[in-house]
């Protein structure tokens, strides 16, 4: 390869380096929904690793991409550490499972060769890593995998013995994994005695999941069964046993019908671990919610100082709870998966009115996003976002999450470019610690706001002309002609010539005038209140509400002038010896260059447009 070639390819590589796509932070659902198309591995990972990230979406999420670009930087993410091992381990027990075969096995070989590179690591400490990687291989479906077979086939070769301190016993809990797949243990046939005698709770969970015999697999599910009765320190559980067992070899849980219990007394409202800071895009006409804090001590906190996060799931299990006779009170059903015997309650009978969402494990999601009309509603009843919880149509308690509104940017009703601006109704309405707008336009277009009345962010609501255009920029002068070179002397006496002179560069076009800006449209405000209205809400309403004529257009830029052309360069000069044989010699001069031609003049900017009027505002 040719050096300059090689320089090239670096160029190039360096360039593809530089170009990485950069996530912000904080990052929603709907970001990762439009960047999972280009790069949904690199995405993925960038939003699990937020603390509040909701790992539900790794099985029905937004990801539009489900392929070897997201494989590829998800099993990096666990031998780089980029996300926390149980994060990791979350997603991959929901991913691996929702995935084609095909991809799976892709990504099966991939872990395989982490897991290899983490037992064969010195220098640090891979143990809760390789534990993730054991928990995403026993959650997997049960089908062959050759990758994981020669993984098999290389413990089999490695010495125990090598391995960091830590690692031993997460060694043996990956060899029993992969070994219960071709249902052994310790290289021996796992049998029905084996099974009988075992006292691991761990161990025969993995093998309810792992033994390829389904009659082996329910011995084993049995027997765990069997073993959590014995100890659970719940009196009901041990009493009632056999009904206990029944349902959960059938349901995986001992779920309570709610229509059977009767509730004692209903719970305090209680305010759930979160508070929301609520963004208003009010030309979209919807709220962005993050999750926030705020502190007394920090005065600015409304100006955005506060750290802002991705809204996070809430488990309700450890949440809720509901008094009924029973020796305590109950809590929501785990998945079934877990095989717990508690007698518990079905969040599926339960009742919630709200705007939290509630899946089948009791696991609450927030709305990353609103209509500024159910905002709006929010903010009028001043109790934050509320959701009921009832049982057999009896209220258990009601969960409370509070808001905390950011101040608006300013929002106008705008008319056409140059055009006027139009007419507005806007009805504001006093309510507890906020003023709460309500515009319609001449066109029926309807805005909600809600202004928080302690910010001190300037803020404006009504009508505006439109912008006036903008002037045309002036077209660019062209550039002279160079002057044609001379001739060069020659012998016998053929003297230089001059050059030819530069062509002269032509003017700039100018620039056209902006156009004027609309004047604003009339606006017509109400204020209302449930009594007499403070005077100091009358007086920040006729502040807020403006009717504003728009801005003239800038004038277009004038042309650039026209450089004028080179002159042409002189002929050369030269020395003729004499023909006859004598000494002497005659000398041609050389010529003079030609002169350069001018350069033309600049066009001139076009005038600015002129502003619009402020239109009129009637109050009521």
């Amino acid at each position: 390869m040719r050096l300059e070639s090689r320089w090239t390819v670096f160029a190039l590589v360096v360039a593809l380096a530089g170009c990485k796509h950069h996530f912000p932070l904080p990052y929603s659902l709907e970001q990762l929904g439009e960047d999972s198309f280009h790069w949904p591995g690199e995405a993925l990972v960038h939003y699990l690793s937020q603390e509040n990230a909701d790992v539900g979406v790794c099985h029905s999420g937004p990801l539009q991409r489900l392929d070897e670009e997201l494989a590829d930087p998800f099993v990096e993410a666990l031998r780089e550490k980029t996300l926390k091992p149980e994060r990791w381990s979350a997603c991959g027990k929901l991913l691996v499972p929702a995935i084609t075969p095909a991809l799976r096995e892709f990504l099966l070989g991939r872990l395989a060769k982490v897991v290899l590179a983490l037992l064969d690591e010195t220098k640090q400490d891979t143990a809760e890593q390789l534990l993730a990687a054991n928990d995403v291989l026993q959650a997997r479906p049960r089908e062959p995998s050759a990758s994981l077979d020669a993984l098999l086939n290389r413990f089999d070769q490695l010495d125990r013995s090598k391995l960091q301190p830590s690692l031993p016993p997460v060694f043996d809990a990956l060899l029993t994994t992969l070994e219960l797949d071709h249902g052994e243990l310790g290289g021996k046939p796992v049998t029905a005695e084996d099974i009988a005698v075992a006292q691991d709770d761990l161990l025969l969970m993995r093998m309810t999941q792992r033994l390829p015999n389904e009659a082996l697999r329910e011995t084993a599910k049995r027997r765990l069964v069997r073993l959590r009765i014995e100890r659970s320190d719940w009196p009901e559980v041990r009493a009632r046993a056999d009904e206990v067992e029944r349902a959960l070899m059938t349901t995986g849980r001992w779920a309570q019908s709610v229509k059977k219990l009767e509730l004692e007394r209903p719970e305090l409202p209680m305010p759930l671990p979160v508070q929301l800071v609520v963004h208003q895009q009010l030309t979209r006409q919807v709220a962005q919610l993050w999750a926030g804090g705020f502190s007394a001590a920090t005065p600015s906190a409304r100006d955005g100082a506060q750290r802002e996060e991705v809204v996070p799931t809430l488990d309700l299990r450890p949440q809720l709870r509901f008094p009924v006779k029973f020796s305590r009170p109950l809590m929501l059903c785990s998945a079934p998966e877990a095989m717990r015997v508690d007698p518990c309650v079905d969040v599926r009978e339960l009742e919630f009115s709200g705007l939290v969402s509630i899946d089948d494990e009791g696991v609450g999601r927030l709305p990353e996003q609103l209509p500024m009309k159910q905002v709006f509603e929010l903010a009028r009843s001043a109790e934050g976002m509320v959701v009921a919880v009832r049982m057999n149509g009896k209220l258990v308690t009601s969960l409370t999450v509070p808001l905390r509104f950011m101040p608006p940017s300013s929002s106008y009703f705008s008319g056409d470019t140059g055009g006027p601006g139009p007419a507005v109704n806007i009805v504001a309405q006093s309510a507890g610690d906020f003023l709460l707008f309500e515009g319609v336009s001449e066109t029926s277009e309807r805005r909600y706001v809600v202004y928080p009345r302690d910010t001190t962010v300037g803020f404006e609501f009504g009508s505006r002309g439109g912008d006036g255009y903008r002037g045309n920029d002036g077209t660019d002068g062209r550039d002279g002609t160079n002057g044609v070179n001379g001739m060069n002397a020659s012998c016998p006496n053929f003297p230089a010539t001059v050059g030819g002179a530069g062509g002269n560069g032509t003017n700039g076009g100018n620039g056209t005038d902006g156009g004027d800006g609309g004047n604003g449209g009339p606006v017509s405000a109400e204020l209302r209140c449930a009594g007499p209205c403070p005077p100091e809400d009358v007086a920040l309403v006729r502040r807020i509400v403006v009717s504003r004529g728009g801005s003239g257009g800038r004038g277009g830029t004038g042309g650039r002038a026209g450089d004028g052309g080179r002159g042409g360069r002189g002929g050369s000069g030269t020395t003729c010896t004499n023909s006859t044989g004598g000494t002497a010699s005659t000398t041609l001069n050389a010529a003079q260059d030609g002169f350069r031609g001018s350069d033309g003049s600049r066009g001139l900017d076009g005038n600015d447009g002129r502003d619009g009027h402020d239109g009129h505002v009637t109050f009521r």
